[in-house]
């Protein structure tokens, strides 16, 4: 079991037990199917070049919500590494790690300190445009072309349009979850029951 002391209460520990691991490795498993899955898809956001929906993202935001920031740092970590090992691209990775990274931490950031003032919807987007901004300036410096970063104003679009489906999905996701599920797992202080999605 791991112990750790919670960011927001110095009193309150998050605990990772055995059964959270579980979860956590099939949330993994979630993540880099989606990943995959996305891969094969032909490109939906046709206007903005390069630029996914981003299924993967929904379970480090589903993590988010229900475990904490650490299962879902846990998960993207997880999820990144893998994608990689299989994919054997090692821009692949530079790029996914530094845009889920940067997605997580933005929403982390906007899901503790202030939701419900910002509804759920409002993190996802948050999320998909830090991911697709970090995302570009990785791929500028990886290939040494700031010509990359014309593509910003379309992604930032783009990132709209992905956060609100994903926003959406996770909230309906985790209405339709069953307490039993959801108890003993509000590791980050808040009740996923409750999430606002307008």
């Amino acid at each position: 079991m791991v112990i750790l002391k919670d960011g927001k209460d110095k009193n309150r520990k998050i605990e990772i037990g055995t059964r959270e691991i579980v979860y956590l490795a099939v949330l993994t498993a979630a993540a880099l199917i989606l990943y995959i899955v996305e891969g094969w898809l032909p490109p939906i956001m046709t206007f903005a070049p390069g630029t996914k929906v981003g299924l993967a993202n929904a379970v480090t935001l589903f993590t988010l919500i229900v475990f904490g920031w650490l299962p879902a740092a846990i998960v993207t970590l997880a999820r990144c590494l893998l994608a990689a090992v299989f994919g054997g691209n090692l821009f692949g990775l530079v790029y996914s790690l530094s845009g889920g990274c940067a997605a997580l931490v933005i929403m982390s950031l906007f899901w503790y300190f202030l939701y419900p003032r910002i509804s759920l919807v409002s993190i996802s987007i948050l999320g998909a445009v830090a991911h697709n901004i970090v995302q570009l300036l990785a791929a500028s410096i990886f290939v040494g072309q700031i010509k990359v970063l014309y593509l910003l104003p379309t992604n930032i679009i783009a990132s709209f349009a992905a956060g609100i489906v994903i926003g959406v999905a996770v909230h309906y996701t985790i209405k339709a979850m069953p307490d039993k599920f959801l108890t003993g797992f509000k590791v980050s202080g808040k009740k996923p029951k409750e999430v606002i999605v307008e």
